[in-house]
């Protein structure tokens, strides 16, 4: 496009000159020169024109190459920054590379071992205080517990004092429900056992004792109060097989209880119970003269129940006979009183 306006320009000028030549020449024609004045003016208009077309031209030129130039510059930074990063970036892994990889290897495999060992470390630490929780735990639980048993205790404690009392101001009905309570608590408790036996036993529920014995046994076989409480029992409600039975399995500790007064008392009362009167009165003549001079009381044993078994009972040669025996053992009658109460009579 520029060698073109270039040409036209040459052109316009050429003719330009050919006409001014021409005018030179003619210069002395008068009636051409107005024609020719004409021409050159439209020349000029033709230059002008071709002048304002090429400022045109040459300004679109000018403003398309100064956009170029710039969107050139542009890319040009982009590139060159971008060659002057990877020169960076080269710069650096020349440096590092540089340096043993084996060696940059064997301090990543060191940190990887280190950080390895701090997480064992870490697990050995977190399990210990698992299982210090665990044991803190329990331990709470543990005590929680000791003081709830401790609590159940003297609650149950509380309950035996209160029974005693009880049945001692002979309020058997309500000694029984406090037993009751108490055996809820603690339903093995051999003293409650007992005295459940014992409150049945004194409220005439004999076969209530028998098995309130029986329990208790079970939690404590070699209770011998139990053992000797149950002989009578049974031999009061003329249970003879189960006394004997529950005898042959204790006889080498019965026959030798309290210097074997104890024995004598159960031989008579089975007798008694058997209705072997002669038997009796052979055995009480025969037991009284066996007992030991001097003593008052040969028996600590709570008599009140055979006697008051006895009571209901007509009286009989074998019931006075029996009553006699159990005065001495209680320490009421002397022996030789006791015998010659027993001839005369």
């Amino acid at each position: 496009m520029v060698a073109t306006i270039v040409r036209l320009l040459l052109v316009s000028i050429s003719l330009i000159l050919l006409d001014t030549t021409c005018l030179l020449a003619e210069s002395k024609d008068n009636v051409s020169i107005q024609n020719r004045l004409d021409r050159i003016e439209t020349s000029l208009s033709e230059i002008r024109r071709d002048q304002l077309n090429y400022k045109i031209e040459k300004d679109l030129l000018k403003e398309t190459f100064s956009s170029n130039y710039q969107t050139i510059n542009i890319v040009l930074t982009i590139v060159l920054g971008m060659f002057t990063i990877v020169g960076i970036l080269g710069t650096i892994v020349g440096i590092l590379g540089i340096r043993d990889i084996s060696a940059t290897r064997k301090e990543y495999l060191a940190e990887l071992e280190r950080i390895n060992t701090l997480r064992k470390d870490l697990e050995i630490k977190l399990s210990k205080i698992g299982e210090e929780q665990e044991k803190v735990k329990t331990d709470y639980l543990e005590i929680i517990k000791v003081n709830e048993e401790q609590g159940r205790k003297i609650k149950v404690l509380e309950l035996q004092e209160k029974i005693s009392s009880l049945i001692k101001s002979r309020n058997y009905r309500r000694a029984l429900e406090y037993i009751t309570v108490g055996l809820n608590l603690d339903p093995h408790n051999t003293i409650l056992l007992d005295q459940k036996a014992r409150t049945l036993w004194l409220l005439n529920d004999l076969e209530g004792a028998v098995m309130a014995y029986t329990d208790l046994l079970k939690e404590d076989p070699g209770n011998k109060a139990a053992i000797t409480n149950l002989l009578e029992l049974f031999l009061i409600s003329k249970r003879i097989k189960d006394f004997d039975q529950l005898y042959t399995g204790n006889k080498s500790w019965v026959d030798q209880y309290d210097d074997s007064y104890l024995v004598m008392y159960f031989d008579l009362l089975k007798n008694y119970q058997l209705g072997q009167q002669q038997q009796v009165e052979t055995l009480t003549k025969e037991y009284i003269k066996r007992l030991s001079d001097g003593k008052k009381r040969y028996l600590k044993w709570d008599f009140e129940d055979v006697l008051n078994f006895l009571k209901p009972h007509p009286d009989s040669r074998a019931k006075k006979l029996l009553t006699t025996f159990v005065s001495v053992l209680r320490g009421e009658i002397a022996k030789e009183d006791a015998l010659k109460a027993i001839e005369i009579t």
